[in-house]
Order: structure tokens, then sequence, then C-alpha cells
């Protein structure tokens, strides 16, 4: 019997060969390693991100600090 609860049998009536330690890839399994490698990193895209986190957070600040400004001025 199979794991899924009926004879596995091919169309000649031979037993289906797959044993029980046999593991087969899913989709999308193939080729992959144990452990990923990191791509190449251009050596200014770091830079370009901690600059863009510190736009990011004085833009906030600013707008920040603008809202409150106007609600007390209200």
């Amino acid at each position: 019997m199979s794991r899924y609860g009926k004879n596995d049998k091919s169309a000649d009536g031979n037993q289906s060969q797959m044993s029980a330690k046999e593991v087969r890839a899913g989709p999308g399994d193939a080729g992959k390693q144990d452990k990923p490698n990191r791509l190449p990193e251009p050596p200014g895209d770091r830079e370009q991100g901690q600059q863009a986190i510190v736009l990011l957070a004085a833009l906030t600040f600013i707008g920040t600090a603008t809202l409150i400004v106007l609600q007390l001025a209200a």
C-alpha cells in the first residue's frame, strides 16, 4: 500500500519503486544550496541607504514639528 491508501501500480501492474527515504524537490527547489551566497554589492549602495534613512528621519521630524506649531497657533 502507498501512503495514499491505495496500491501503487503502474500501467503494467508492477509495484512502484519509490522508497520511504526518497525525497524529491518541490516546485522552486531546483538548484537550492545549503547556505545562500550574498550577491556582490557596489561600495556606494550601503552609504546611499544610510543617507536615505537620515533624510527620511529629518523630513519626518520637520513635518511633525510644523504640525505641532500649526496646532498650537490655531
